[in-house]
């Protein structure tokens, strides 16, 4: 494992993991009491290895943000660890590795400019008018084509 000081693997070492193991996605949230939906930029990324997957933890969430222990699911299969990061924590972990990426770069970029721009938004806690939710639509659908997870319902 390529290393920068002890026990700190480099980005470009955890971009590759990451586009084997990570994914990128926009969630979709229908608050049923409000009737608000909501739109947020996730990233993810689990395996069984305890040590890399806190070392991504470590690095690229610079905040509270989720490292998840999952036991096994049957006695032949081991426990797995997942990171989750959500918005602002993933805008910045995908700007800390888009120059490393390679499979991931251009879902990496949708991520990015999707959070930008919702960033951008007025905070008013109303509902998203139709114009919003149109692009919030857009910027969701190109990456679900972008993951090859697209259908025709979509």
């Amino acid at each position: 494992m390529a290393t920068r000081g002890k026990g700190s693997v480099t980005f470009d070492y955890l971009a590759g993991f990451f586009d084997g193991e990570g994914s990128i996605f926009i969630a979709k949230i229908n608050n049923k009491r409000s009737g608000n939906i909501w739109y947020r930029l996730n990233l993810s990324c689990c395996n069984s290895n305890k040590e890399i997957m806190e070392e991504i933890h470590n690095r690229l969430s610079q905040t509270r943000k989720i490292l998840l222990y999952r036991p096994p699911g049957k006695k032949s299969y081991k426990p797995s660890y997942q990171w989750l990061a959500t918005g602002n924590v993933a805008l910045n972990a995908l700007k800390i590795l888009l120059p490393y990426l390679q499979v991931k770069k251009e879902q990496a970029k949708v991520g990015i400019a999707f959070q930008e721009w919702r960033n951008s938004l007025p905070r008013t806690g109303n509902k998203r008018d139709e114009k919003n939710t149109k692009q919030c639509e857009a910027y969701r659908m190109k990456l679900k084509i972008l993951n090859g997870t697209a259908s025709r319902n979509d």
